[in-house]
């Protein structure tokens, strides 16, 4: 990170999970470290913006969408007016989305096959997590307007937004191997106990 740089940063889908190395506790682990991203970037004078996850896709018979991910949302909220940082709340537009789009249109933002459509090995029907490429761009449309309105980055930043039309290399699944070595560009392999570290 350099001086002026923003790490807009989200975490909460998957903290729930009991998995040693998974579970964080909201309150807890989780906000602490949350806040670590935090102070870590504005020691390296960056920009610090929180992005609250999207909700998953649980919508009732009568469009009632659940709050499948409890209090990570709120834990993020909390930090963010602890640390006077600014938030983009693709939380609570999701749920908005979700409630508005009801049970069945609300599939078409995630991974649910569509007639035609192959079954791809990395590729999970019925998926209530993960979205499709629309239901991707939409969430990203929303965060960059999000952070245009609310005059986090320069306004003449935001380019592009009405945009309709992607190529298949825009959109498409990266190969195993191009994910397995962008990965080790980005990720250190140190473990935490490693006292280098």
């Amino acid at each position: 990170m350099s001086p002026g740089d923003y790490l807009i940063f989200g975490f909460g889908q998957i903290d729930w999970k009991p998995d040693a190395g998974l579970h964080t506790d909201p309150f807890g682990s989780f906000l602490e470290h949350m806040r670590a991203y935090a102070v870590g970037t504005r020691a390296a004078q960056g920009h610090p913006v929180v992005l609250l996850p999207f909700e998953r896709r649980r919508v009732d018979l009568h469009g009632n969408v659940s709050r499948f991910l409890g209090d990570y949302p709120s834990a993020m909220r909390r930090l963010a007016q602890e640390e006077h940082l600014p938030v983009v709340d693709l939380y609570g537009q999701s749920l908005a989305w979700w409630e508005e789009l009801g049970q069945e249109n609300s599939k078409h933002a995630f991974t649910y096959l569509r007639p035609g459509e192959p079954l791809q090995k990395i590729v999970q029907d019925a998926d209530n997590v993960h979205l499709r490429a629309e239901g991707a761009i939409e969430c990203a449309r929303y965060v960059a307007r999000s952070l245009r309105s609310q005059q986090i980055i320069p306004e003449h930043w935001i380019t592009g937004l009405d945009r309709r039309r992607f190529s298949y290399d825009e959109l498409g699944w990266l190969d195993d191997d191009t994910f397995a070595r962008r990965t080790r560009e980005r990720v250190s392999m140190r473990l935490p106990e490693d006292p280098a570290v």
